[in-house]
């Protein structure tokens, strides 16, 4: 089914009305995943969503929640695109009688907040990173993401570092801490075989401790201070797997598969490459590791660690402090830290299963009290009712 452009959307009365607008929804970052479950929970409240993007692969779900789809050039950066984006949502917004407009990135939040000055549409933004600060212009720019009436941040972490650097006063940030899907993210749903399978490619024997470390393959991802760490437990049984995508041409991904060869465990390292299968990627695992030596805004791999009832090894700082339980969920270690990192390591494959699967069912209890999408979107969706007045927010359920 195509996207629909905006000839195609009829205005709906008095329903109320979101338009959330986004650069692209063409991969399964945060921001485009937070998208579609936000378009999805809007429709099932039974109010009205718009997404408008630049288009990808998750239009078709857009589609399929029963949002509608605008296509425009969002992703585009200059100032001259941005206007012109600014005047195209101006007009789809009159059109359409939209309630509230929520951006989600920064150049289209920019096109989106000039919109809704001219329309007098309130506006309302989602924090999804700490961006750069490497400069004045640069602050500038990110500032739009500031300028709603309410700012969403994705980690208590997001909105202190909202407060710190743009002066926003609490009152003025809402909370909606990322979450993962239960019904994809379920252990009871990952067969035996499936499990067996994985290992069998991974040429892991039976009863060996399996490490997981998912995450493209960057630097600030801190694969080096992983593999390091693997390097000072060659007399330990356990086999580690690298899942994330990776360019065979990157120097990165040499400097990596050379330094397993110098520190002898090049054969016990898999880099596994991106996985379209994450839930039985982690099933797979007795433990997962984020080992980022920048902060995570909110840090995805630990909450679906958890999820999946495996215990975390998790770097301390950023939204894993928010998201890790010490001793009770998993280990948080010092960012970078080589020692650190291996002495977490080696607790975790030299402790027994039985209370390694007690950690991970502690894991599993405890986001999927804190963690869902469910949540999130119930986070968000309560930040429109209160920026909404009650005669316009009277179709919520």
């Amino acid at each position: 089914m195509p996207p629909a452009d905006s000839s195609t959307v009829a205005p709906l009365g008095t329903q109320t009305c979101v338009l959330q607008v986004t650069a692209a929804l063409g991969g399964e970052g945060g921001v485009e995943r937070g998208t579609l479950e936000m378009a999805n929970y809007i429709t099932q409240r039974g109010w009205r969503s718009i997404v408008a993007s630049a288009g990808g692969v998750l239009v078709e779900g857009v589609l399929r929640g029963g949002s509608e789809h605008i296509e425009m050039p969002l992703a585009a950066k200059s100032p001259a695109a941005i206007f012109a984006n600014a005047l195209k949502l101006k007009n789809l917004i009159r059109e359409n009688n939209v309630s509230i407009v929520h951006a989600r990135s920064r150049a289209p939040a920019w096109a989106a907040y000039m919109a809704c000055k001219m329309t007098g549409t309130p506006f309302v933004t989602t924090f999804h990173g700490t961006y750069g600060l490497q400069s004045p212009l640069k602050k500038h720019y990110n500032s739009v993401m500031v300028r709603g009436r309410k700012v969403i941040a994705i980690s208590n972490f997001i909105a202190e570092h909202i407060m710190r650097n743009y002066g926003v006063q609490q009152h003025d940030i809402h909370v909606a801490h990322r979450g993962f899907d239960p019904r994809v993210f379920d252990p009871e749903k990952i067969d035996n075989a499936t499990i067996e399978n994985l290992w069998a490619r991974w040429n892991i024997a039976a009863h060996t401790p399996v490490i997981v470390l998912p995450g493209r393959l960057t630097r600030w991802k801190g694969h080096e201070a992983f593999i390091r760490a693997l390097g000072t437990m060659k007399g330990m049984a356990w086999r580690a797997v690298i899942v994330g995508g990776f360019d065979r041409k990157q120097t990165f991904y040499w400097q990596m598969q050379e330094l397993t060869r110098k520190l002898g465990i090049d054969e016990r390292v898999i880099f596994h490459g991106s996985s379209d299968n994450m839930p039985a990627i982690y099933a797979a695992a007795d433990i997962v590791v984020s080992a980022s030596i920048e902060p995570e805004a909110f840090g995805r791999v630990a909450v679906e660690g958890q999820a999946m009832g495996r215990p975390v090894i998790a770097t301390a700082h950023g939204g894993s402090l928010e998201t890790v339980k010490q001793g009770e969920t998993g280990w948080l270690v010092k960012p970078a830290d080589v020692p650190a990192m291996a002495l977490a390591l080696t607790d975790a494959v030299t402790t027994d299963l039985k209370k390694l699967r007690k950690m991970g069912e502690k894991g599993r209890e405890w986001v999927s009290g804190h963690f869902t999408t469910e949540k999130m979107c119930a986070a968000e969706f309560a930040t429109y009712q209160q920026i909404l007045s009650p005669q316009e927010a009277e179709g919520a359920a």
